[in-house]
């Protein structure tokens, strides 16, 4: 019986980056931080009216965002959203500039 032939798999490593951040991680980081704002004073509004004008601002961004529950979870959803592409992005373009001045 012929022995089995093994082949070795080449791991290939990321490029490796002293500058370079997790966007992901400092993404999620603040969209959770913006969103939880969101939630927060969505609420806050429903129970004691207080933030009226920044639910109004808001509510003209992200759309079905109003002083309802199920209207500061739409507007909570949107913010997480908006703000982990945001924070992604903006830490894609800084890793960038970063690599042409460096």
């Amino acid at each position: 019986m012929a022995p089995k032939k093994t082949t070795k798999k080449k791991i290939v490593k990321k490029e490796q980056c002293n500058n370079c951040l997790d966007k992901k991680r400092w993404a999620l980081t603040g969209s959770l931080l913006w969103g939880g704002l969101i939630l927060v004073l969505g609420l806050l509004n429903i129970w004691t009216g207080y933030g009226t004008e920044f639910i109004t601002l808001f509510g003209s961004i992200y759309p079905g965002y109003n002083s309802t529950l199920f209207g500061t979870f739409i507007g909570t959803v949107w913010g997480l959203i908006d703000a982990f592409i945001g924070i992604w992005i903006f830490l894609w373009l800084y890793e960038k500039i970063v690599k042409l001045t460096t």
